[in-house]
Formats: structure tokens, C-alpha cells, sequence
């Protein structure tokens, strides 16, 4: 059960890769869970961010005959495109290059080396001449993994992190806490290797170069990237600018954390955050590897899986219903135009939408376009009621849990006894008649009421499609408020519903 307001965090967004549906999942899964509190009527913090300092950077920036800053620049709005396009719900979308984030990384690398945290030593290995980069992979086959130039051995000054320090308490805190890490293969990989290995010092610096913070004490270094985009987090948390917004939302309820970045986040930024003597988050969760595959070499060319292009073609609702029922949110997956089509048509516009515009229709035709006054209710009202006000609290449990998939099949469970109970009632047949008016007008009724909570529960997925319904259904909404308790009888007869136009279009995918 949630205690208290609810923070989450996004993996930030590199600017060393374009936006994809990899990213796009990332951000779309902590939206469910932000929707899905937000309805509750939970104080709920979102926030995503660029990674916008590092050599990687500076070099694509160069190559392409323009400056960081106007690289970053491009980058920062075409990310935010991107979460507008998917629908996503930001609170803070913060930039590494703001001022504010700058400030307080400079401080806490400071903080650490006040009291010990970090030291200056030198770095040896694998390394990339054009990247500038270290490679820390060893399974490289002698090639850097990013461009595939042929590796060196190098060897610079660097700060570290004294990691080793606390490696006692992120041990304690993994076995403490079995649910650190989620999925659970994961909290075991770590918490062994954590056991048997130890966590080893790791490098937070890099010879000073423009596009990059300085370290604030020595003007030949400059703060590493990955550092760098770990402190976003407490940036956007208000630590050291603002005591009260920090207090009130850390620490985070989940962190989205991606498959490749697991191994800094289950312990380096452990280890930060016990040296700074902060709380740990409740929950690492670890995304995995979503990819779209277009369907010919043309398509790849005109970035056929950029987020908003995808969402351009097929709508933002298509492109998170596929994210989220395609495969567990914590598995990899390849996503392709024919499967998002087939998902969409077959389950929202066939299934859902079917049944919703069955409904209007049979009100507009039966009732003149308003919800009718229900007259006593059976056992199979009853039944479905039962179904129907449990539904928003059982999707509530699997998207907490992060089970995306599981929710919206609980959703099509419940949108399949009203489905049958309008086929034992006939109240959706233009044909047939019920036996009497009173009981044609509580099965239409209860329908209404049944489409009104299958509406709510759907929200957080997909946010378009449950506002047309509510729309439709003659229910007045506002802002972020939850459109109405998960209970039965809010519905008012004489409501005025919205017949006409179909709810949403199927998709024409043959051709990608």
C-alpha cells in the first residue's frame, strides 16, 4: 500500500542515441504507474531528463558541423516530442546542462571528497581514440562497441569513488530488502556478485574538455558523464535547492532502470546515496530490451521507430497498448507494425470499442440519448457490479507490480462478463426486445456503469481513448482529478451520452 506522495524516474535520455521505442517504453511504463496513482488521488512526481554533457556528445555534435550546445538543443526538444507524442505526463523533464542541475553536481562531488568518498588515482585500459572513451567490456573483440574503431591501451589521472567503503551497507541493504531489484533474477545476480566480488572503486572523472562539468576543486578534470546523470535524480528531487520538495517526494517509489545501465544503478548509485546518507529507493525496476522492426530497409531510413513518428502513423494509444501488452514489462521484445495493427484492431477496436459504441447506440436508439433510470437489480447485476468496482483496485495491484500485461488482461476480463451479460439481457440487439421496458432500461443502465469503471481502469494505459469514452458515456472531467470513485451507481440517469462517430479507426498496417 502507498504511504505518502509517490516519485518516479525515468532512465535519462542520451543524447548519443536518437529517441526509439526502447526509450519510449521506458517512459511509457512509468506513466501507467504516475495515471494510475494520480487517479487514486496520490501526490505523484514524474520526471525524465537528457544526458547532454560527455565527449560521445561533443564528438556526434562536431561530425555533424555544429556545436554541442545547438546538438543539445535539438536533441532536448526532440525528446520532449517525443513524450508529448506517447502522451506521457512530465513533471520535470530536466536538462544536465541546466544550471540547476550543474550546481548540484559540482556540490555533491564535492561533498564526497570532503569526507573521503573520493580520491585521485589513474585509469588503465581498453580505449577508444574517436569515442575518447574507456571500454570497459572486455568481450570487444578489440573494437570499441560504439563505432567499432580498433582499441588502445590507454592511461590517465582520474578521481574515483570509493566504493569499497560501502560495500558492507549495500550488501546488507540488498539482503535486507529482497525486493530491491526487481525482476528477482536480477536482486540475485547483483546481491552474489556484490558478495563474491565486491564493489569495486569506479573512475568519476575525465580530463577537463568543454562540454562537461568541472569538478569544482581542480580545474583539469571534469565530472564523468554517468555521474553526471546519476545526481539528475536528486536534482529533480529538490536536493540541496529546495528542503521542502526534496522531504516531501524522496525517496523514489520506482526508478525504470535499463538492462545495460543496471550494474552503475544496483551499485555505484547505491553507493552514492549511502555516503551522502541518503534513503534508498523502494524499487529498482529493470526495463527490458524493446526494438521495432519495420518491415523493409526503406522504412529503417525514415526512422520508422522514433516515438513520435510511430505515434504520428498509428496514435499515441496504439503505440503504449503495444509496449504494454506485448510482452512483461521486465522482457525483451520486437515490436513490428503488423503486431501493434493486429493488437489494436483485434482487442481495442474490435473488442472494446465495439462494445462501447454497441452501447451508445442502443441508448440513442432506446432511451433518446440518455442513461436510463435503473430499475431493482438481480444476481447477474449484481455479479457484474462486483466485477466491475474491484476492477480499478486489481489493475492497481499488477501495475504497481509493473504488470502491465496482467492489468489489461484483468480490464478484458471484466469487459467480457458485460459483453455476456448484454448477450443474456439482449440489450444490445437491434432485433431483439427485453421482456419489459424496466428491464431493458436497468440492463442499459448497468452497462453504462460497467463501461464508466472498464473506462477508469483503462485510463492510465491508454489516457486518449478512456477520455473519449468518458466523453461519450456524457461524463464531465477536469484537469488530473479522477474522473469518478470506483464505485457502482455514479452514473445519473438523464445523462446525456454521445452517439454517432466511431470511437477510434481500425489500423491499416500492410504497408509499412
Amino acid at each position: 500500500m502507498v504511504k505518502g506522495p509517490v516519485y518516479l524516474t525515468t532512465p535519462p535520455c542520451p543524447l548519443t542515441r536518437e529517441p526509439d521505442i526502447g526509450l519510449a517504453a521506458e517512459v511509457v511504463g512509468a506513466d501507467v504507474v504516475a495515471r494510475y496513482h494520480r487517479l487514486c488521488g496520490h501526490d505523484v512526481r514524474l520526471v525524465a531528463a537528457t544526458v547532454e554533457h560527455g565527449r560521445g556528445v561533443e564528438r556526434i555534435a562536431y561530425e555533424r558541423g555544429g556545436t554541442p550546445q545547438d546538438y543539445a538543443d535539438q536533441c532536448a526538444e526532440r525528446w520532449r516530442a517525443a513524450l508529448d507524442a506517447l502522451d506521457v505526463i512530465c513533471d520535470d523533464l530536466l536538462r544536465t546542462t541546466e544550471p540547476r542541475h550543474q550546481r548540484v553536481a559540482k556540490a555533491l562531488f564535492l561533498k564526497l571528497f570532503d569526507q573521503g568518498d573520493v580520491y585521485k588515482g589513474t585509469r588503465q585500459g581498453p580505449y577508444c581514440p574517436r569515442c575518447d572513451e574507456y571500454v570497459d567490456d572486455a568481450d570487444t573483440a578489440g573494437r570499441c562497441t560504439a563505432c567499432q574503431e580498433p582499441l588502445t591501451e590507454a592511461t590517465e589521472e582520474a578521481y574515483f569513488l570509493r566504493a569499497a567503503k560501502y560495500q558492507k551497507v549495500v550488501a546488507e541493504q540488498l539482503q535486507n530488502n529482497g525486493h530491491l531489484i526487481q525482476p528477482a533474477e536480477h536482486h540475485e545476480a547483483v546481491l552474489r556478485e556484490v558478495l563474491d566480488e565486491g564493489i569495486p572503486d569506479v573512475c568519476i572523472s575525465r580530463p577537463r574538455h568543454d562540454w562537461a562539468i568541472p569538478v569544482p576543486f581542480d580545474p583539469d578534470h571534469a565530472i564523468d558523464a554517468w555521474f553526471d546523470t546519476l545526481v539528475s535524480y536528486l536534482t529533480s528531487s529538490g536536493y540541496l535547492a529546495d528542503p521542502q520538495l526534496f522531504e516531501r517526494y524522496w525517496p523514489p517509489y520506482i526508478q525504470i532502470v535499463s538492462s545495460d545501465a543496471l550494474g552503475v544503478h544496483a551499485m555505484a548509485w547505491l553507493v552514492i546515496l549511502a555516503g551522502l546518507g541518503l534513503r534508498l529507493p523502494q524499487r529498482l525496476a529493470v526495463r527490458g530490451e524493446f526494438s521495432f522492426v519495420p518491415a523493409s530497409s526503406a522504412a529503417r531510413t525514415r526512422g520508422a521507430a522514433d516515438p513520435a513518428s510511430l505515434s504520428a502513423r498509428f496514435g499515441a494509444d496504439a503505440v503504449r497498448h503495444a509496449i504494454l501488452r506485448s510482452a512483461p514489462y521486465t522482457a525483451s521484445c520486437k515490436l513490428s507494425a503488423a503486431s501493434l495493427g493486429e493488437l489494436w484492431n483485434q482487442r481495442v477496436h474490435g473488442e472494446l470499442c465495439g462494445f462501447i459504441e454497441a452501447l451508445l447506440d442502443a441508448i440513442e436508439r432506446r432511451c433518446g440519448g440518455t442513461i436510463p433510470q435503473p430499475g431493482p437489480l438481480g444476481s447477474a447485476e449484481d455479479e457484474l457490479a462486483e466485477s466491475c468496482t474491484a476492477l480499478f483496485g486489481e489493475t492497481g495491484e499488477h501495475i504497481d507490480a509493473l504488470n502491465f500485461g496482467a492489468a489489461l488482461d484483468r480490464i478484458w476480463d471484466v469487459l467480457a462478463l458485460a459483453r455476456s451479460y448484454a448477450v443474456q439481457t439482449a440489450a444490445l440487439e437491434p432485433e431483439a426486445e427485453p421482456p419489459s421496458r424496466q428491464r431493458a432500461d436497468t440492463a442499459l443502465y448497468v452497462l453504462a456503469e460497467a463501461a464508466r469503471l472498464i473506462a477508469l481502469s483503462t485510463g492510465p494505459f491508454l489516457p486518449g481513448l478512456a477520455a473519449t469514452i468518458r466523453t461519450r458515456l456524457g461524463i464531465q472531467v477536469k484537469g488530473r482529478q479522477p474522473p469518478a470513485p470506483s464505485q457502482w451507481g455514479v452514473t445519473q440517469p438523464q445523462t446525456r451520452i454521445c452517439a454517432g462517430e466511431p470511437i477510434v479507426a481500425p489500423l491499416l498496417v500492410a504497408q509499412d
